[in-house]
């Protein structure tokens, strides 16, 4: 009726309610203005969650993944740390399995929905560590700022032990 969302009108939507976890879905410029708008209002502990809903693509080819803190070295192949609601997980990895792929293996209930990083849902903070992504359109440029990455995903691209937190 009035036209396109504006930093404005999430302004107004938001005032009263500073403490609040704040979901973003729709069109990436609407997506972009308002986690903008949201973090320069609440700062940047603000909890600003999105999910991006995207069009499979091809698989990137080898030399065109997204490298998340990597360095050079083998892959840490024999497990690694999570975090999920409060717990700390020890979750055997092998081969080429994403972190994703090895969570569930494992038994743990992981969020995830896609399992291809089309929608964001299986976003968590790789703590340390680093990893490697096929894709990350799913992760606005600020999350991946932030070292936010996908676990279905991402796999071990160092020796350095990877802790991957879900609990945001």
């Amino acid at each position: 009726e009035r036209g396109f969302l504006t930093s404005t009108d999430v302004t107004a939507a938001v005032t009263g309610w500073e403490q609040a976890d704040c979901y973003i879905c729709g069109p990436d410029p609407l997506m972009d203005m308002a986690e903008e708008t949201l973090f320069e209002l609440l700062g940047e502990d603000a909890r600003v969650l999105t999910e991006r809903f995207l069009s499979p693509d091809d698989p990137a080819p080898a030399d065109e993944t997204d490298a998340i803190s990597a360095t050079t070295g083998e892959a840490f192949v024999d497990g690694y740390r999570l975090t999920l609601d409060g717990e700390d997980h020890t979750v055997p990895i092998s081969g080429d399995e994403t972190l994703l792929q090895a969570a569930l293996k494992a038994g743990i209930d992981a969020p995830c929905s896609c399992t291809e990083g089309h929608c964001g849902s299986c976003i968590a903070w790789l703590r340390s560590g680093d990893v490697t992504m096929n894709s990350t359109q799913a992760l606005s440029k600020r999350n991946m700022e932030r070292g936010y990455v996908l676990a279905c995903q991402s796999r071990p691209s160092s020796p350095t032990p990877v802790w991957l937190d879900f609990d945001l």
